[in-house]
């Protein structure tokens, strides 16, 4: 299913939701005939999309940078506006009807890392928004979300080089201001009971895992649909030949159910 750049997905109840990261969308494909997999809706987001999550018929859509058409001009009003998270109502996944929009502190930098990701535990969302932190909201009224608790990581004595007029967005840490320091990008969340774990990371420093205490007891990360009953002890595949009009005539391609990653030959035997 060609989707656009997609960096997370989800299944529930034969529907594929795919965050699309530039085109600011959700794609929610048919896939209950395999062999015929179908797009069927598109859900526009006011932020590039990224993390989806999917449970009993609401689907959360974490959202981050710049709502569409507003990346290119950084004295646009919108820049920056873009981080945050959206509820939508997918029972009917061929109409979907947005319930609220949640909007992170929208610490906002160009560049990498720009993941965000989002689930449930009960009635307690988590999401995390690169720069801006990991959050924790009641979701008990799907329509009025309730802030909870945020967590941020900020290095112990490096200072904030983001912060200069190169780059512009709300809610700035910058200046001589205890917020000053480097911001690490917290990547991805997950609950135990009362703990919190952030992983953090750039590329070549700030790698790391911390845990938090959070002020209530929440329980552990829901299920949507995407975790598999069983996985097959083994997979099958087949041989075509592909045309490749006199480029390299015998070659024959071997597909399979899956990744390979990996080849060996021992005697008359290929393992994958």
């Amino acid at each position: 299913i060609s989707t656009g750049e997609t960096q997370n997905v989800c299944y529930s109840n034969g529907y594929v939701y795919a965050g699309v990261w530039a085109e600011c969308k959700v794609r929610v494909c048919d896939v209950h005939s395999l062999d015929d997999p179908r797009e069927v809706c598109e859900i526009n987001l006011s932020g590039r999309g990224d993390g989806v999550f999917v449970k009993d018929g609401i689907l959360y859509a974490a959202t981050g940078q710049f709502p569409l058409g507003a990346h290119k001009d950084r004295y646009n009003p919108g820049y920056g506006l873009g981080c945050g998270l959206e509820i939508w109502d997918v029972h009917e996944p061929t109409s979907p009807r947005r319930l609220s929009v949640i909007r992170s502190d929208g610490a906002c930098y160009p560049g990498n890392p720009d993941l965000w990701r989002t689930y449930t535990a009960g009635n307690y969302l988590f999401f995390s928004s690169t720069f801006s932190g990991a959050y924790v909201y009641d979701v008990s009224d799907k329509s009025a979300p309730r802030r909870l608790c945020e967590y941020q990581i900020l290095a112990e004595s490096e200072k904030n080089e983001y912060w200069n007029e190169k780059f512009v967005f709300p809610y700035p840490r910058g200046g001589d201001s205890p917020d000053a320091r480097k911001p690490y990008p917290v990547v991805d969340t997950l609950v135990d009971g009362d703990r919190l774990y952030l992983g953090t990371g750039l590329y070549g420093s700030g790698n790391n895992l911390y845990e938090a205490r959070l002020p209530f007891f929440a329980g552990e990360p829901d299920e949507n649909d995407s975790a598999p009953d069983s996985i097959p002890d083994s997979y099958s595949g087949s041989y075509y030949r592909p045309d490749y009009t006199g480029l390299l005539p015998d070659l024959m391609a071997y597909t399979t159910d899956s990744q390979i990653r990996a080849a060996a030959v021992e005697g008359d035997y290929l393992y994958l």
